[in-house]
């Protein structure tokens, strides 16, 4: 909610600045479960693992969303 709050605060009260953090977050998932992947067994795992995450609903869904 800060987050939404600072966004809303730097490019107006609209949908962009609204999802904005959600996409943000969701690229930051994205980096973090690939390199967690990478470390607990080679790079080819890193990329099913995002895939996986990328292939699910629920992380749609919740980064379509603006809570």
């Amino acid at each position: 909610m800060i987050v939404q709050a600072v966004s809303m605060a730097i490019f107006g009260v609209n949908e962009f600045a609204a999802r904005l953090p959600n996409a943000i977050l969701g690229i930051i998932i994205l980096v973090v479960s690939f390199n967690i992947g990478t470390r607990l067994f080679d790079e080819k795992f890193g990329i099913l693992w995002v895939l996986s995450w990328i292939g699910s609903l629920l992380p749609h869904f919740y980064f379509k969303s603006v809570l």
